[in-house]
C-alpha cells in the first residue's frame, strides 16, 4: 500500500512540475505534449492511489476476520473450561461438564474427538444391547460403548462392580 501511495505522490509531483514549466513553452506542440504528459501522469497518480485505497480494504476485510478469529477462540477458551476429559467407562474418555459447571444444565457427554478439533459436539445415545449402550457422535460420527447402566446421569464408578 505504501508504494502506491508513493507512486502517487511521484506522479503528482511530476504533473506540477510540468504545469509549472508550462510558462516558459511557446509553441501549441509544447503545450500539447505537456498537457498530454499532464493527462497520463495524473492518470498514473489516480490508478495508484485506487490501488492504495483497495489494498487498505482488503487490510481492513482482514483484520476484521482477524478480530472475529480472536473472539472465537476466548469464547472457546471460556466454554472449555467448564469441562474435564473422563473415564465414562473402562476405555471409553468423554468431556464431561465439571461439578463446578453444572448449574441447571442437564448432565451430557461431549465428544474427544470434536472436543480438540475445538468444536462441542454432544454424544447421543443410539443403541441399547444386551450389557451395552452405544453412544454416538451427530458430528464425527464417534462411537463409545458403556455398560447398560451408565449413563450422563448415572456416571461410572470404577470401585463398584458392573
Amino acid at each position: 500500500m505504501l508504494s502506491e501511495i508513493s507512486t502517487g505522490y511521484t506522479s503528482l509531483k511530476l504533473a506540477f512540475d510540468i504545469a509549472k514549466s508550462l510558462n516558459t513553452v511557446n509553441t501549441q506542440v509544447q503545450i500539447n505534449e505537456a498537457r498530454i504528459s499532464l493527462q497520463q501522469l495524473i492518470l498514473d497518480a489516480q490508478a495508484s492511489l485506487s490501488a492504495a485505497n483497495e489494498a487498505q480494504i482488503k487490510s481492513a476485510e482482514r483484520i476484521r476476520e482477524l478480530e472475529e478469529k480472536i473472539v472465537s477462540m476466548k469464547t472457546w477458551d471460556v466454554e472449555a473450561e467448564r469441562y474435564e476429559l473422563k473415564n465414562i467407562y473402562s476405555g471409553a474418555v468423554a468431556y464431561v461438564l465439571k461439578p463446578s459447571a453444572q448449574g441447571l444444565e442437564a448432565p451430557h457427554w461431549l465428544c474427544a474427538n470434536c472436543f480438540s478439533n475445538k468444536h462441542k459436539s454432544f454424544l447421543q445415545e443410539q443403541m441399547q444391547m444386551q450389557s451395552k449402550m452405544i453412544f454416538k457422535c451427530a458430528t464425527c460420527a464417534s462411537v463409545v460403548s458403556v455398560h447398560r447402566g451408565i449413563s450422563p446421569t448415572r456416571p461410572w464408578n470404577p470401585q463398584a462392580a458392573d
